[in-house]
């Protein structure tokens, strides 16, 4: 540790000396832009300026005969989520079908990836996407908004047996992925270099949380996925009046308590975080009284309807606890 003395310069500014070293590691010279920032515990911090834009990285990825299409879509997508921003897939024959189909698929799953280059036995995949155009923040408020729309369709779909709908719900989740893998690559990209924070004005608090809920709603939307594909398997599902009433007015309940969530986090609401928990609680005690009494001819997908607004119900009120949890950790700062 090295101790500088504060100097006055002026009438009103004060200075003191940055260690050469230091200097020099980060690159920086006369001119230079640095951060400085005043944290919550009243230290001040200073980092260099990096350019998102100048951390280069690839991985290369060494194709053999027997990995597959799934293998390698897993691949592309664990490279990506790393905050690797080229990926070269080589191999010494020409490629198969399957190595094409996992490059197309992720292309549709990741944000930002392209192909540059091509050729028989050698395909370069470039991040084109940039943090500061794509903001976790920003991300965040748009896979809130998107999540309780494809929740409230998927009722909509059940209700009405509108087949096209609950495909339009089931196609949606696709956009769910890739927003997800977006802010999970984003926050992993944080971990390995802090400093991109101060592009994005987030610390790793918030990093962490907006990445926590991001895992939740794209849960919430696979069973939103699950319960629209309900109405493509039975072409229709025929309910008892009673039972129809019951269902909507779950859904209903279940669309509120999720938009409760998302506006909670949004709204940094500790109170109604609080009273969204208790709701979630009282409605899954609810479902589970129902569905000892129901005795119906279809109950087997009514019980997988039910189980999967459960869970919903479940993750939205893990969101209202990240909520919570970040309220409290930040205490009188937030």
């Amino acid at each position: 540790m090295e101790y500088r003395k504060i100097q006055k310069i002026g009438g009103s500014s004060y200075s003191i000396t940055l260690p050469k070293e230091w200097i020099q590691r980060n690159n920086l010279r006369e001119g230079s832009t640095v951060f400085i920032e005043i944290t919550e515990f009243n230290d001040l911090l200073v980092k260099a300026r990096r350019e998102v834009e100048s951390i280069e990285n690839e991985y290369v990825i060494d194709y053999r005969e027997g990995y597959g299409f799934d293998y390698l879509l897993r691949k592309i997508i664990s490279i990506y989520l790393s905050g690797v921003n080229r990926i070269i897939i080589r191999s010494s024959s020409i490629f198969s079908d399957e190595v094409r189909r996992a490059v197309e698929k992720s292309k549709e799953l990741l944000i930002g990836i392209e192909v540059i280059e091509e050729s028989t036995n050698e395909i370069i995949l470039q991040d084109l996407s940039k943090i500061e155009e794509l903001p976790m923040q920003k991300m965040i408020s748009r896979l809130l908004f998107m999540g309780e729309s494809m929740v409230r369709d998927a009722g909509k779909s059940i209700m009405e047996n509108d087949n096209l709908l609950a495909r339009d719900v089931i196609g949606r989740d696709l956009q769910i992925d890739r927003i997800y893998h977006l802010i999970a690559k984003q926050f992993y990209l944080a971990l390995k270099f802090p400093d991109i924070l101060s592009h994005i004005d987030l610390d790793i608090l918030k990093a962490f949380n907006i990445r926590t809920i991001a895992k939740n709603v794209e849960r919430i939307c696979d069973h939103a996925e699950k319960i629209a594909s309900l109405v493509i398997e039975e072409n229709g599902l025929i309910m008892e009046e009673d039972i129809k009433e019951k269902i909507n007015e779950l859904f209903s309940e279940t669309v509120q308590i999720f938009s409760d969530a998302s506006r909670a986090y949004m709204k940094v609401d500790e109170y109604l975080a609080n009273s969204t928990i208790s709701r979630v609680n009282r409605m899954c005690d609810d479902i589970t009284e129902w569905m000892k009494e129901i005795r119906i001819k279809n109950t087997y997908y009514i019980f997988r309807i039910a189980e999967d607004l459960t869970r919903i119900a479940r993750y939205s009120s893990d969101i209202c606890e990240t909520t919570i949890n970040e309220i409290t950790m930040r205490g009188k700062f937030i």
